[in-house]
């Protein structure tokens, strides 16, 4: 009896063990697969999460990176336009000093020209030309007065745009210290989220452990259940057994009473019975020891399943706790969510809308190049066009230039020509002044000589005229002859002279003078050139002393010494030909250079132009940049906003929850 309850004890106790180690092991599998997908998916949420939020954090950094290059851009190029509104404003400066210079040296061309040029049409013409620069250099100065206007202007502008660069550039760190200031409360708020995060995988896992727990516990309690159940069932079958042992107990006693009645004197039948009242009494002490612990065990599983209910309930409760914490944590999560698509889905719009802008402004920006191209052609024709005119203006001018430049120096000769011989003709003059008072000289000598022939008549008469007064009359005819031959050659000098002066006059000078004059010419200039500033009065002196000699001689000689005089003029008239040459290619080249310098300010003043278009056009491109950053800043600011918004209310509802 012995061994077959310690058997069912140790059969109870080993079925007792290997149910909850079964248990044990489907419970720790199941939670560990539990814990596994739950993690794999909170893994995956929290990953989708911090993707999309790198993903909006990557988008804010490309548009503050967007923006802080275009604004390095429109500095560049505020700084490029500066320095070409410096170099234009010192080009206008140089322009100026040059314009002066040029009008000094017009002044100085008109003093040279009025020195040089009398009173002739090509004269006028040259007047007319310099008063046409005169006005083209006043036009010139104008624009000048008006550059250095615009450039005023554009240097206030540069102020304002200065001004504009500097708010711009406080504006840009401003939004820089709230854009990092935004990323750091996202930052804040991603790691809130995580430790919600976290929190609420937590708070599953202990759910999930105290659901694990109420199942624990619900098995447990049918286990307990079911070895109440087999408690009774062997309580049954002891109290069973204890009735078959009463029955037998009660045959025993009857036979006992009946081994009593029939021998009562062996003491075998005493010892047996002796025997037996030990059995019975161990089996009542068994059978009590038994009914005891039926009752505590009894009571052991009404306490156990009492207190696994409480427990059951318990968690039943702390489960719907957490079930709505859970829920209560994870709406403003959900709300941030909502409204984090919201302002991806409205970052998109504006997005989009700002693309098709961009694309449209594109296109207006390329049918505005096309335009310019177009118009820059046309102008390009235009300038060719005028090139080609200006080209053969320059021709022309070159040409009247050359044709005035052979009529001066024709001009310039025939004067030259003329002054000689009038110079000549004052020397002739003198010559027959002398000659005329010669003249009378001899007609008073005449008369004397007359008076004294009438004396040496009336003394022949009275004395038979002697043979010297013969001598002396045909000596006084001779000179009187003499005289009257000279007249005669002074006369026709005279009128020669006239007549070359008409010839010269008529026709240039190479007509005149022969090959052996023109030799005879440069030998002369040959010999003359160390002695330039001296020829004119040697030459003057030379005339006189060979008019001088010619009124002396014979006429062959005086025919010879006027040729000789006719060379030294024309030597002396190249000379001061040479010389207005020389003054006219001075005169030409200036004029060049007034022209090749009014060629540059034209370009400078094309080029001014074109800057200022330029400059337009970029102001333009720069209020629309700052159009574009206004925007962005509004944007950022209801982003802002709206994260401050979306924080506060985090904020009031964790107060809420903490109190």
């Amino acid at each position: 009896m012995k061994r077959t309850r310690r058997t069912l004890r140790l059969a109870m106790r080993r079925k007792d063990e290997e149910d909850t180690l079964e248990m044990k092991k489907s419970v720790d599998e199941s939670n560990d697969e539990e814990a596994e997908q739950e993690q794999v998916v909170a893994a995956a949420s929290h990953d989708v999460e911090v993707a999309a939020l790198v993903k909006e954090l990557e988008m804010r950094e490309s548009q503050l990176l967007t923006t802080s290059t275009t604004i390095r851009e429109l500095h560049d190029e505020l700084d490029k336009t500066c320095r070409r509104e410096i170099a234009a404003v010192e080009r206008a400066d140089f322009l100026s000093e040059q314009l002066e210079n040029m009008r000094r040296e017009v002044a100085k061309l008109t003093q040279l020209h009025k020195d040089t040029s009398g009173q002739n049409a090509d004269v006028q013409a040259l007047q007319m030309a310099l008063a046409e620069k005169e006005e083209k250099l006043s036009a010139l100065l104008d624009e000048g007065q008006a550059l250095s206007v615009k450039q005023a202007q554009m240097e206030q502008r540069l102020r304002a745009l200065r001004k504009e660069k500097d708010e711009l550039e406080e504006q840009v760190l401003k939004s820089q210290a709230q854009t990092e200031a935004s990323a750091e409360e996202m930052k804040k708020i991603v790691s809130k989220l995580k430790a919600s995060e976290e929190e609420k995988t937590r708070l599953m896992q202990e759910n999930l452990k105290l659901a694990r727990n109420a199942d624990l516990m619900s098995a447990r309690v049918e286990k307990a259940e079911q070895s109440a159940l087999e408690a009774t069932q062997q309580l049954e079958k002891f109290q069973a057994e204890m009735e078959e042992l009463t029955l037998a107990s009660a045959i025993k006693n009857e036979e006992i009473e009946r081994l009593k009645m029939a021998s009562q004197s062996s003491e075998a039948l005493n010892h047996e019975k002796m025997e037996l009242q030990q059995t019975l009494q161990f089996l009542q002490d068994n059978v009590r020891n038994l009914e005891k612990e039926v009752a505590r065990r009894e009571e052991m599983a009404r306490a156990e399943i009492a207190d696994l209910k409480r427990k059951w309930q318990d968690a039943v409760a702390r489960v719907d706790i957490l079930g709505q914490s859970v829920s209560e944590a994870t709406q403003p999560l959900f709300r941030q969510l909502h409204a984090l698509q919201e302002d991806q889905r409205a970052r998109q719009d504006n997005w989009k809308a700002t693309e098709n802008t961009l694309v449209a402004r594109i296109e207006e920006a390329i049918k505005q190049r096309r335009l310019a191209e177009q118009e820059k052609l046309d102008m390009k024709q235009q300038l060719h066009e005028l090139r080609r005119k200006v080209e053969e203006s320059e021709l022309e001018m070159t040409r009247i230039q050359a044709e005035l430049a052979r009529s001066q120096d024709a001009v310039e000769s025939t004067k030259a020509r003329a002054r000689e011989l009038r110079g000549r003709a004052d020397a002739l003059q003198i010559d027959l002044d002398q000659a005329k008072r010669q003249r009378d000289e001899q007609t008073e000598a005449k008369k004397q000589l007359q008076a004294r022939l009438d004396t040496v008549e009336k003394s022949a008469k009275q004395l038979q005229a002697s043979s010297t007064a013969t001598i002396e009359l045909k000596q006084s005819c001779e000179r009187e002859k003499q005289l009257c031959q000279d007249l005669e050659w002074h006369q026709q000098e005279l009128q020669r002279l006239k007549k070359l002066t008409a010839q010269l006059v008529s026709a240039p000078l190479s007509t005149v003078s022969t090959p052996s004059q023109r030799h005879y010419v440069r030998r002369r200039y040959d010999g003359e050139q160390a002695n330039e500033s001296e020829g004119v009065d040697t030459e003057l002196s030379s005339e006189a002393s060979i008019l001088k000699k010619t009124l002396e001689t014979a006429m062959s000689d005086q025919l010879a010494n006027g040729h000789n005089t006719s060379m030294l003029g024309l030597s002396q008239l190249q000379q001061q030909l040479r010389l207005r040459e020389g003054e006219n290619r001075l005169l030409k080249q200036q004029l060049e250079t007034l022209e090749a310098r009014q060629k540059q300010t034209t370009d400078e003043i094309k080029h001014q132009a074109v800057l200022l278009e330029l400059f337009g056009e970029k102001e333009e491109q720069v209020e629309e940049l700052q159009a574009e950053v206004k925007e962005l800043k509004t944007f950022y600011r209801k982003q802002l906003d709206t994260l401050a918004t979306h924080n506060e209310e985090q904020q009031k509802q964790r107060a809420e929850q903490q109190q």
